[in-house]
């Protein structure tokens, strides 16, 4: 059962979209059309550590010193128990990816489209599908979206992925 708060739904909703960015090949593909994919899996990966995963205790490039607590456990009462180790299972195996890839490639901001990174995009969709029973509909509206936005002048990346996460209106009509 979860725990339910009223704060919850903003965490939940942007868990679940981010989720459906990453699994979404036309929603990647239509955001390749301003940055090159290995730059883009580079800053997806950023927005999950930096922004996304609250419940973590580390940035993309460091641990969080401003580590909150209480923003964790309102995170953590989004889900259900065995959801939040799902979502610990998913961070810890992107951490392990990275952990993997030579610092050259993290130095130059990228990270191959590889097996490595198919196989993270997997889980997302596998961890998606727990989440959310709509993906199939999210997932064209989020491709919708995307293709109603002007990337050809983003000059800061991972604020526009951060930004088009949190401003998605995810919300299914049931």
């Amino acid at each position: 059962m979860r725990r339910a708060i009223a704060v919850e739904t903003d965490y939940r909703e942007r868990v679940i979209t981010y989720l459906t960015l990453l699994a979404s090949e036309s929603g990647r593909q239509a955001l390749c059309q301003a940055v090159e994919p290995e730059r883009l899996a580079f800053e997806l990966c950023r927005v999950w550590f930096d922004d996304i995963y609250v419940a973590g205790h580390r940035y993309f490039d460091g641990l969080k010193g401003d580590f909150s607590p209480d923003a964790a456990e309102l995170f953590r009462s989004a889900f259900t128990t065995g959801e939040l180790a799902a979502l610990e299972r998913f961070n810890q195996f992107l951490e392990l990816r990275l952990n993997m890839l030579p610092k050259s490639d993290l130095t130059f901001r990228r990270i191959p489209d590889n097996d490595s990174w198919r196989n993270f995009v997997k889980d997302a969709r596998y961890l998606l599908e727990d989440l959310d029973p709509h993906t199939e509909i999210r997932s064209r509206r989020l491709v919708e979206h995307l293709s109603e936005v002007d990337t050809s002048d983003v000059r800061d990346f991972k604020d526009f992925v951060e930004t088009t996460v949190m401003a998605f209106d995810s919300q299914i009509d049931k």
